[in-house]
């Protein structure tokens, strides 16, 4: 499989250039216009001609689109027949390539596509993203590539230099109990990671992700009431931790970092008067000011989402004990209320005995006979519980 990719590559290369090589020979004849050289009216005056040339195909994508959205209520669908005329509105083979960064949102576990499942277009989202990685994310690899770390060059995908850097601003003095922590973490990860690989089932190894990162945040998270943020920053950079373990289990700690001083912080803000002109709009670099953006709980709410975690608050207590990695079961039972109507009710038991019964109105899905306490807090009368 890797040799087909690579020579896959290597004909699509030499096509590339070839092709190129032909469309600039024409633009110098003057039988094709780079419309990149041509003033913003023109650029305006063509996008409205393709839209108006391809008006009815979108239209019918956007009836499409809006009635798979209206499906839950509705209950119809689109059928094959509409999403097979739908096809051959495109020449695409696979996705086009803005899909791909779309796993790097808050909604990323709602759609996943691989980069291999995608290919570059000449849409907007397509030609946009393309810009963002050649002018902004490509010459920090570029550049921060080249570094070294006691000697070993680190890959251009994996630059944790700036975090580093940033973390030192409130590194304490070596603890080498929490740099021991930390390296036990860090290795944690990479046995994870090996075991992540023989699993085939793309679901199967998206919920083992996510338990397992709930693992880790929830390990480094615990070290907070040991060690100071200073001293575990510390343990961070000396361990060389990457980027992706940083994000993804450390944040709280880089947010620390970040807050710790005043820093520069512009924001892009339309304006009449703008000396930046894009996409038909003028915008004016404004300073602004970083606000909390609740990364690190809306990253946790993700992971337990793909791992398939249950809420619900338990009521009625009993005066029973419970804890995390108590297996809890629910059983039900009816009830006639004073209205006459039949209601089911669920109990929850730990270890045989009652704990409470479960409110109806914090029931988001539906329940399963057993599960394990992942958290269990008591919100005064009721015990909110988190589950899988």
């Amino acid at each position: 499989m890797k040799k087909e990719r690579e020579k896959y590559y290597k004909v699509k290369s030499e096509v590339e250039v070839k092709f190129k090589a032909k469309l600039m020979q024409l633009v110098e004849e003057g039988e094709v216009i780079d419309l990149s050289t041509q003033s913003t009216e023109i650029q305006r005056k063509w996008l409205i001609k393709r839209f108006h040339e391809n008006r009815e195909k979108a239209y019918y994508a956007l009836q499409l689109n809006q009635k798979a959205i209206d499906a839950p209520k509705t209950l119809a669908l689109p059928n094959k027949a509409d999403i097979e005329k739908l096809k051959s509105y495109t020449s695409l083979e696979r996705h086009p390539r803005f899909m791909y960064y779309h796993k790097f949102t808050t909604n990323k576990d709602s759609i996943e596509v691989g980069w291999y499942d995608t290919e570059q277009t000449n849409c907007a989202l397509d030609i946009t993203s393309q810009e963002i990685y050649e002018e902004l994310i490509e010459p920090i690899k570029i550049k921060l590539g080249k570094k070294e770390v006691n000697g070993r060059k680190k890959k251009p995908n994996d630059n944790p230099y700036r975090i580093w850097n940033l973390l030192k601003e409130i590194a304490g003095e070596e603890n080498a109990k929490c740099v021991e922590e930390i390296a036990k973490t860090k290795k944690y990860h990479s046995q994870v990671d090996k075991k992540a690989k023989t699993i085939k089932d793309k679901e199967a190894k998206k919920e083992f992700w996510a338990l397992e990162r709930l693992k880790m945040i929830e390990n480094i998270g615990a070290l907070r009431q040991f060690y100071t943020d200073g001293e575990i920053a510390q343990a961070i950079v000396k361990n060389e931790c990457n980027s992706t373990f940083m994000f993804n289990y450390c944040w709280d700690i880089i947010e620390v970092a970040i807050a710790s001083k005043e820093r520069e912080v512009y924001i892009y803000r339309e304006s009449e008067d703008g000396e930046i002109d894009w996409m038909f709009k003028k915008y004016m670099k404004k300073p602004a000011k970083l606000v909390d953006g609740k990364l690190q709980e809306a990253y946790i709410e993700q992971l337990e989402r793909q791992a398939n975690y249950t809420n619900f608050n338990v009521g009625g207590l009993t005066g029973a004990g419970v804890g995390i990695n108590d297996m809890i079961n629910i059983t039900s039972r009816e009830y006639v209320n004073k209205k006459g109507e039949i209601i089911i009710s669920y109990d929850v038991y730990v270890n045989g005995e009652k704990l409470g019964f479960i409110y109806p109105n914090s029931i988001k899905s539906e329940l399963k006979d057993s599960y394990t306490v992942k958290n269990a807090s008591l919100e005064g009368k009721y015990i909110k519980m988190k589950v899988a």
